[in-house]
């Protein structure tokens, strides 16, 4: 029985199931994308020149919104647009999501978007071109598929669903490919319409995030309290219970959210394990966290089991 069988994955039937399957962040995106595409459609409301982002708009007006809304709109003139970065994100999503927990993934995603548009805002700036407008999840849909390529480089992708080929194979075709036509975009050739810098900044993103080993969600942002004190003559102060935030929870709490390590396929778990074992060679065993610990003690148990020891 696979893991998104089980009863504590099930939630009924009606119109709120598709949130309640395997991958819901994935699936939430995949849905508010979607959304917005049928706003633009039906109601032909001008959402692109709203929300889309320009480098005048970003650097210089500080509409810093745009960054994230861009990501979240798609030409209503070429249903492809849509349909390939959504058939991406599902693809690449869903699977990286299984290996990050859903709050990680989401805020990997929603950084790498953010990222992304702002390398394009800069390079735009840089050429001179203030008056185009960017709009696409192409970005951090690249940073997706990057972190996929590093964890599984030799997994098989059909190309023009005929073609076999490993993803690492093709991600170089793709990101050379980009990479190619922003040069000849410096060099003042015409532009074709497509963000390459948001592409290629989006897979700095991933190439970055992969390597660090870095978790968002446990990035601990400083906190700014004014230094204020109430007093009240001839008594005590009340001393009244602190609201505990998502950031101070126990650990425990936290890594509730995350997937048990023996719930993992092999492949899943190398691919963790990688991560766990590159944190360890960057900040030693001490750094990890309980989660960390039990993907190293998941290995280990079943690497006795395939040499035959009891565990």
């Amino acid at each position: 029985m696979g893991i998104y069988d089980r009863e504590y994955y099930r939630d009924g039937s009606g119109p709120w199931q598709w949130f309640a399957g395997p991958a819901p962040a994935t699936r939430t995106l995949i849905a508010l994308n979607v959304a917005i595409y049928l706003l633009q459609i039906l109601f032909r409301l001008p959402l692109q020149e709203w929300l889309g982002a320009t480098s005048s708009g970003i650097l210089r007006e500080f509409r810093l919104y745009e960054l994230v809304t861009a990501s979240f709109l798609h030409s209503p003139r070429d249903v492809f647009h849509i349909i390939w970065n959504m058939l991406f994100l599902w693809w690449f999503g869903s699977e990286l999501e299984s290996l990050l927990g859903s709050r990680e993934f989401t805020l990997f995603y929603l950084a790498s978007a953010v990222l992304s548009t702002l390398g394009w805002a800069l390079i735009d700036a840089a050429l001179g071109d203030s008056r185009s407008v960017m709009i696409g999840a192409s970005g951090a849909v690249t940073a997706v598929a990057v972190v996929i390529t590093l964890l599984f480089p030799n997994r098989k992708i059909l190309l023009f669903f005929i073609f076999p080929m490993p993803l690492w194979a093709f991600l170089v075709l793709y990101l050379g490919n980009d990479a190619f036509a922003l040069l000849a975009q410096i060099q003042g050739a015409p532009g074709s319409g497509r963000a390459f810098a948001a592409h290629l900044t989006g897979a700095a993103c991933g190439f970055l995030y992969k390597q660090s080993g870095i978790r968002l969600q446990h990035l601990r942002w400083p906190r700014f309290r004014p230094r204020l004190r109430v007093i009240v003559p001839d008594r005590r102060e009340p001393v009244r219970p602190r609201a505990v935030s998502s950031l101070h929870r126990p650990e425990s709490a936290r890594q509730s959210r995350e997937p048990a390590s023996s719930l993992l396929t092999q492949e899943q778990l190398d691919a963790q394990l990688d991560l766990v074992l590159a944190k360890i060679a960057r900040e030693g065993r001490d750094a990890l966290n309980e989660a960390e610990r039990r993907v190293l003690d998941e290995a280990s148990r079943r690497a006795r089991q395939r040499r035959g020891s009891p565990s």
